[in-house]
């Protein structure tokens, strides 16, 4: 069997704008294992996704940004940068022009990069959040024995079927305590 997934973007007035291949998978259906997806195509899928997706949103905003405010007229390109921008799925790297700006309103400076205003910090807020509650789960102390110092280095070791989505699930020490990380020395 062949799937093939597209992301079709539209706009507000329901134009189709794009049709984008995502992913293109051949399943097999005559093993268990077969069946539905597996962690790396739903890794991919899911990377492929925010890419373009984030791609056609900084694009957009972009180009609602591109003429000058007060008369319309369109804005000059001073510089090519680049930009990367951290998700839950992958970091995503971008073009970030810097325009000047028109000379019908005076402004405080001659330039300014549009996406400065919608990307005010270089992570997503969710996986901002993620990291910290993940990072809240790790116990930090020594865990060395008597006379013994050891760094407080671990793995994590989450029972399976821990999901980070999932606000609701545990993990559990090796000692058995729920609600806690499973440690590992290495």
């Amino acid at each position: 069997m062949r799937v093939k997934l597209q992301l079709v973007i539209s706009h507000d007035d329901g134009h189709e704008e794009t049709v984008t291949d995502i992913i293109t998978l051949n399943k097999n259906n005559q093993r268990i294992e077969h069946l539905g997806l597996s962690l790396a195509e739903s890794k991919q899928l899911l990377s492929t996704l925010q890419r373009h997706l984030l791609q056609q949103q900084l694009d957009t905003f972009l180009d609602t940004h591109s003429t000058c405010p007060d008369c319309g007229t369109p804005l000059k390109l001073k510089a090519r940068g680049s930009r990367s921008f951290r998700t839950l799925f992958g970091t995503l790297k971008f073009h970030s022009p810097r325009l000047e700006h028109c000379d019908c309103t005076r402004r405080e400076t001659a330039s300014f990069r549009p996406l400065s205003t919608l990307l005010t910090e270089p992570v997503a807020p969710e996986l901002l959040y993620m990291e910290a509650k993940w990072s809240s789960l790790v116990s930090v102390s020594d865990h060395g024995g008597e006379g013994t110092r050891r760094d407080s280095c671990c793995v994590i070791q989450l029972r399976s079927g821990f999901s980070p989505l999932n606000r609701h699930d545990t993990a559990s020490t090796s000692t058995g305590n729920v609600g806690r990380p499973r440690m590992r020395h290495v």
